[in-house]
């Protein structure tokens, strides 16, 4: 059995549904507004089918049904029904371009959505990878950079450019990273399973260094490098 996350790279693939349709009884893992289109909204449901929805426009409004597939040894694609965990639009980059995270999966793909409904698919890449599964991630709002986090505890920092890790640590919190966040081009913050909250420096130090650790008790106080 091979690695779902691991081979989506290798092609991509689509259905078009045409024209507006309900999305029924399915249930959603994740739901996003384009930060580059306001009309425009994706939604992705458990089996790892995508709606994306779009209001207005030339075109006018509109569901199209998308979804990753494998190629198999005959040259036959094969839809991927794993569940997502995340997506991030990647702002400022190419139209409908995405980050993402799937159920369990170590790695962080990258794609973007076919732009014209349907008639060719689009490729997805491996991204990055962590060594155990990525549990969250946040683009930054200028598209050049993304920080993710694994539930083994590791945080790591990479440029979008060119998908290079730029920091990393592989210890930032005993139980799991639950959540990420960019503060700024030089600061991203992690909250873990180990209840705490720390901000790190990002540098052109390859690691990651700890500037401030909240915990649950802690007295709030100022930040300061």
């Amino acid at each position: 059995r091979h690695d779902a996350a691991s081979k989506t790279g290798r092609a991509g693939g689509i259905v078009a549904e045409k024209p507006l349709s309900a999305l029924g009884d399915s249930r959603l893992d994740c739901a996003r507004l384009d930060p580059e289109d306001r009309r425009h909204a994706v939604a992705v449901e458990r089996g790892g089918v995508v709606r994306a929805m779009r209001t207005g426009g030339p075109k006018g409004s509109g569901v199209e049904r998308f979804q990753l597939h494998t190629e198999a040894e005959d040259g036959e694609l094969q839809p991927v029904h794993r569940a997502w965990r995340q997506f991030e639009f990647i702002p400022k980059q190419q139209a409908g371009a995405l980050l993402i995270s799937q159920m369990g999966s170590p790695n962080l793909l990258y794609s973007t959505l076919p732009a014209d409904g349907g008639e060719t698919g689009s490729m997805v890449f491996l991204f990055g990878s962590h060594n155990a599964a990525v549990s969250a991630f946040q683009v930054s709002t200028d598209g050049t950079t993304v920080v993710s986090g694994a539930e083994d505890g590791s945080l790591a920092v990479w440029r979008i450019a060119d998908g290079e890790k730029v920091g990393s640590i592989s210890a930032a919190h005993r139980g799991g990273v639950r959540a990420v966040a960019i503060a700024s081009p030089t600061c991203v913050m992690s909250a873990g399973n180990d209840g705490s909250v720390r901000v790190w420096q990002v540098s052109d130090d390859p690691r990651l260094r700890m500037l401030h650790r909240m915990t649950p008790g802690d007295a709030l106080a100022p930040l300061t490098s």
